[in-house]
């Protein structure tokens, strides 16, 4: 009914956009935002051309800043200041992400203390990381956590991929963290304080703008994505534990 209601509302003001927008994206709004957000815009612009390209926040920062974007949607984890055109959009939490189905796998130790309970022994086992490749401020965070609560840790597995990291976590190589926004459905979030995990902060997701006054067809985009992205957050994001 949105869609349809977006296009009626489109042809009802004669709008008639043209030309091209160019959208940065993370790979983790792909398959939650990307096939609504430009189904609906595809259809009531077809005469807009979109160039999506995929990315982690760096290098989608860094093509805003060579002209060569006009929107991204990124996290932003305090590690860099904000452009001037940037939004905040919403704030979540960063989780303790493992695999949905933990007795598929070898029982490792964050297993066997979620049965046995918060009372359960302290492993000395390290913690076994799926992370991707630095530079990551995300990476840097969860290392920082570890070693301010005195936690051992190793890393398992390291991708520039996030499609690989969601496939390592869930086959039982480690642990990883991220928000709640687009998790697959074979990994979940784990209970922090039942493992002895140390809790971890919130970060910003966030629009970039190349430009203060965008071009139509990128204000017009940037508009359902603000939308789309406000109802996912609100149905889905999860509180931190």
């Amino acid at each position: 009914m949105l869609e349809l209601n977006d296009e009626a509302s489109a042809a009802m003001r004669g709008v008639d956009l043209q030309g091209a927008v160019r959208l940065g994206l993370q790979e983790d709004f792909g398959e939650a935002l990307l096939p609504t957000v430009l189904g609906r815009f595809a259809r009531a612009h077809p005469k807009v051309r979109i160039e999506a390209f995929v990315a982690r926040s760096a290098h989608l920062r860094e093509r805003l800043e060579l002209g060569e974007l006009d929107l991204a949607l990124a996290w932003d984890a305090g590690d860099q200041p904000l452009s001037p055109y940037a939004e905040r959009v919403a704030r979540l939490p960063l989780l303790w992400i493992g695999p949905t189905a933990p007795d598929r796998v070898d029982a490792p130790w964050w297993t066997e203390r979620e049965r046995r309970g918060p009372g359960a022994r302290k492993s000395k086992e390290p913690l076994p990381l799926v992370m991707l490749d630095a530079p990551c401020p995300l990476r840097e965070i969860v290392i920082a956590a570890l070693d301010r609560a005195g936690l051992p840790w190793r890393r398992s597995f390291a991708s520039a991929s996030l499609s690989a990291l969601w496939a390592a976590t869930s086959a039982g190589l480690g642990l990883t963290v991220r928000t709640p926004f687009g998790l697959p459905a074979h990994v979940r979030t784990l209970d922090r304080a039942v493992l002895s995990l140390p809790a971890l902060p919130q970060i910003s997701l966030v629009l970039y703008r190349a430009q203060a006054r965008a071009e139509a067809p990128a204000s017009r985009l940037a508009t359902l994505l603000l939308e789309a992205v406000r109802q996912h957050v609100q149905v889905d994001a999860s509180p931190a534990h």
